[in-house]
Formats: structure tokens, sequence, C-alpha cells
């Protein structure tokens, strides 16, 4: 069976005003040459699916039955074609985002409502994932964006800078560590240190120059994990100054550490290959430029300088969230 979509289009257009002259005229072609499609569609089903007589043209009783599945049809391809359209207009499609779970509890669900807000058809599906397992999300195909601390560069990933932030220490109320303004990493080097993630450990050692050991260190790779240790006065937990606020409300005692501040780099890491590249890009820099908007309810001084890129990244998080700082 050669059936055409203008053949299918001349027919539900003939059923719909029952008429060969006035459908015709709405199509912009000849009443013959519309004549010519039914046939050539009566042809092709071998069904008659109009009853004509002089004054009159009306559906059949097979051209009834057939009707209801050819509107479909013509349904199917507009649905398509408005999907080509938004997905040509970056106004559809979903993006997949890895990242740990307390990251994305801090930081992602303001960006993930903005974004929904100003771009209602593309959709957004949260990948949890253990810390050492970000950016492997992408490599197995379960994500295209991650947004997770600096790694080592990747060539195959495109890469946005989007904050600074500077470790803080999560201490059990009942720790000495609890009641100091700042700690030193000299003063927590010989307690019990809970690192999140398998390198977590060796990358601050790096950055201290490798002057502290860490000899009663646990590594995990799940925050909530972590922060069970410290309720249970298993240890204190090293955690990115990001997700502060949030661990501040469900309790915990955090203060930052100091001397030396180390710190770290939030990056978002796209895909580079894949179908939906455009939205990826396009949320990429609304990521991108959030993050350096001020809070919701700010302004900005115009004549001051332009502030630290990502600096003070916990405080820019509490305005956003609402959580009073310390």
């Amino acid at each position: 069976m050669n059936v055409t979509l203008r053949q299918l289009s001349g027919f539900a257009c003939v059923a719909r005003l029952g008429s060969f002259s006035a459908a015709a005229t709405e199509m912009s072609v000849t009443p013959s040459a519309l004549s010519v499609l039914i046939r050539e569609l009566e042809s092709a089903t071998k069904l008659r699916l109009f009853d004509r007589s002089t004054r009159s043209v009306a559906l059949s009783p097979a051209g009834r039955e057939f009707l209801p599945h050819a509107l479909q049809v013509l349904q199917d391809l507009e649905t398509a074609r408005r999907c080509a359209v938004d997905l040509q207009q970056q106004r559809s499609g979903t993006i997949r985002i890895a990242t740990t779970q307390m990251l994305f509890w801090a930081a992602l669900p303001p960006l993930l409502n903005s974004f929904r807000q100003a771009h209602p058809g593309i959709g957004v599906l949260p990948v949890d994932v253990p810390v050492d397992g970000v950016l492997d999300a992408i490599d197995v195909g379960r994500a295209d964006i991650a947004i997770f601390a600096e790694r080592r560069p990747r060539t195959d990933l495109r890469v946005r800078h989007l904050m600074d932030t500077s470790m803080h220490l999560v201490c059990d109320r009942a720790s000495s560590l609890s009641r100091k303004k700042s700690v030193k990493w000299s003063d927590i080097c010989h307690e019990p240190i809970i690192f999140i993630g398998t390198d977590t450990k060796v990358r601050i050692q790096a950055s201290l120059g490798w002057e502290y050991e860490f000899p009663q260190a646990y590594e995990v790779t799940v925050g909530t994990t972590a922060l069970g240790m410290v309720s249970a006065g298993m240890g204190s937990a090293v955690i990115l100054g990001t997700v502060e606020p949030i661990v501040s409300s469900l309790g915990h005692i955090t203060v930052p550490i100091v001397d030396p501040v180390v710190k770290r780099r939030i990056m978002l890491y796209a895909n580079s290959r894949g179908s939906n590249l455009s939205s990826v890009q396009l949320f990429s820099d609304f990521a991108e430029s959030y993050f350096k908007r001020p809070p919701p309810g700010t302004l900005r001084n115009q004549n001051a300088p332009e502030p630290d890129e990502g600096a003070g990244a916990h405080e820019f998080l509490e305005a956003r969230s609402g959580v009073e700082p310390d």
C-alpha cells in the first residue's frame, strides 16, 4: 500500500468540510487535482471512502472507519514536526546531570528551578552517584553533564568553572573542635578524620605540601555516610564549603579550616558528543551565568568591582537558599 501524507490530508480536509471545492480552496489546489488525490487513496486502500452525488459528498461507511486512523497519522506527524522545531530552537529534550548527593542537595535545586522556569520544555534528570563515579557517569553514557570539584583536565569534555569554595570541618557537638571559630590543619591532622572520596585525602595532602599524614583517616564515597559517622562520634568530616549551609541546617557543627585555606574549584563537565548537544550547551551557559549573578533580592553595586569568580561560594548559597550564616 502506497499511501502519501498529501492524500491523507486531502481526505481529512474533504471529510471535515463536506465539499471538494471548499477543501481544494483551503489546500490551494484545484478541485480536479484534489479528486485525483482521493482516487489515488481509494485505489491504494481498495476502499470507497466517499459517497458522491452531483450535489453532495459524504463519508462512506468505510470512510467513517478509516477517518480516525488517518487523523491519528496526521496528528503524529504534527507532533513530530513540533518536536523537531523545539529541538532546533533548544526548547525541549532531557539533560542528565551527575553530581554527588551533598552537592546536589546544596547547590543544584535553585539552579534547576531557575533553568526550568526559563526553559520549561527542557527536562533535567539528576543522576545520583558516589563521589568517585561522577565523571564516570558521562563516560558510560549515564549523564550528559557532571558538576563536581575540579579533576585532571579532560580533552574529551567541555569544562566550565562555576565557583570556588574552601574546606570546612563537620564536628560532633561533643568534640572540642566544635567550639572553635576555625581550625588549622595542624589541629586536626592527628584526629580521626573522614574524607569523602578515595582520592580526597591525597589531593588535600598534595595541596598542603605533603606536610600532614592523617594517620586516623577514613575514606568513604557517599557524603551521608560521612555525616552518619560524625553523628556516631567516629570522627570529624572534611567537606566542601559549598555544602556547609545545608550541613549546618541539619544540626551539625561546621567550622572553616584555615592555615592554609585549601581552595577547590567547582566545575561543570559537559559531554562533547551526543544527540542533545544544543540543550547541553544551553544549560552550561545558563549555569555559568547563574553562579555569576547576585542572589535574588540583592543589588550589585555598579561602582564596585566584579566579585572574584565564584569566591565565597557558601555565602552565595546561603543567600540563595535563605540559610543565615553563622
